[in-house]
């Protein structure tokens, strides 16, 4: 449902609360306060979802990007090094990642990605492949691929 307020527009659906939805929060790997990247790439087609992951991944030097289809035409981005708050907030505004993302990610000082089915979205999220970045020297978080693969049911990957 759309309205229009003044020069603003309102945006948003209707929600089935009896619906069970899995998801995967940018804090959820480490105790420090820090977080892990992750995108909403609606739209995009593989091989612009790997265009975009290629890109982040040489202008912020991180060490990889995993790529999930969640839907037909639609990815989720993960890079599974510690970021800083204000880190994650400029590499997801520098993203092309769904507008609705990068606001909950502002209103909740964390971005989320479901990791299970949905209604709406009645896929798998099926991991796609990892780009890596040999010459960056930044740290990755020990189990957390194992523990993505796991959430996802992606676990011969």
């Amino acid at each position: 449902m759309r309205f229009r307020i003044g020069d603003k527009i309102l945006a948003f659906d209707l929600i089935d609360l009896d619906q069970t939805v899995i998801g995967l929060n940018s804090d959820s790997f480490t105790e420090d306060g820090k977080h892990i990247f992750m995108a909403d790439l609606d739209g995009m087609d593989l091989e612009e979802s790997r265009k975009e992951a290629r890109r982040l991944i040489k202008k912020f030097d991180l060490p990889h990007m995993l790529v999930f289809q969640s839907s037909e035409d639609s990815h989720h981005l993960y890079s599974l090094t510690p970021l800083t708050f204000d880190e994650l907030v400029k590499i997801t505004f520098e993203s092309k990642t769904d507008y609705n993302h990068k606001l909950c990610l502002l209103h909740n000082k964390f971005a989320t990605l479901r990791v299970t089915e949905k209604e709406q979205k009645p896929s798998s999220i099926d991991f796609k492949g990892e780009i890596e970045n040999g010459d960056s020297e930044r740290e990755l978080l020990d189990g957390a691929k194992t523990a993505l693969f796991k959430l996802t049911g992606d676990m011969d990957d």
